[in-house]
């Protein structure tokens, strides 16, 4: 039963070409843009004038006190994650051929997707612990 809830699909033969290359370079130039203009969007932020003194010393405090939440809130979903991150590689499948022959065996399957499922933690992470820390000091 458990291999019917953990299914990843089977072997899966990819064939890049054509429509598909294109749509994917449209993908990836549109994320480089996106991140070109967060990165202008972030500096504009970043060079306003930060105000009066008593107004800076404000902005330093919730800045302090919204990093000290961030930073609290990472260490619990890290107790979330680390057994996550063992669930995920506990329930991969050894991926198989059409023919039968074995394309990935277990353990390569499981950490290949523990480490997929750990840098998109890690990226989601970054771009919130960033959101906060840009939030507080555009603020």
């Amino acid at each position: 039963m458990l291999h019917v809830l953990a299914a990843e699909g089977g072997y899966q033969v990819f064939d890049l070409a054509g429509r598909d290359t294109a749509l994917l370079v449209i993908s990836l130039v549109i994320g480089i843009v996106s991140l070109v203009v967060a990165y202008a969007l972030m500096r504009g932020v970043l060079a306003a004038d930060p105000g009066s003194e008593a107004q800076q010393e404000i902005a330093g405090f919730i800045h302090e006190g919204a990093m000290a939440y961030i930073k609290r809130q990472f260490r619990t979903i890290a107790m979330i994650v680390i057994p996550l991150a063992v669930v995920v590689f506990v329930t991969s499948v050894e991926l198989k051929k059409p023919g039968g022959a074995v394309a990935l065996p277990f353990a390569t399957s499981g950490a290949v997707r523990t480490a997929c499922f750990l840098v998109g933690a890690l990226f989601s992470a970054s771009i919130g612990f960033l959101g906060m820390w840009l939030a507080t000091k555009g603020n």
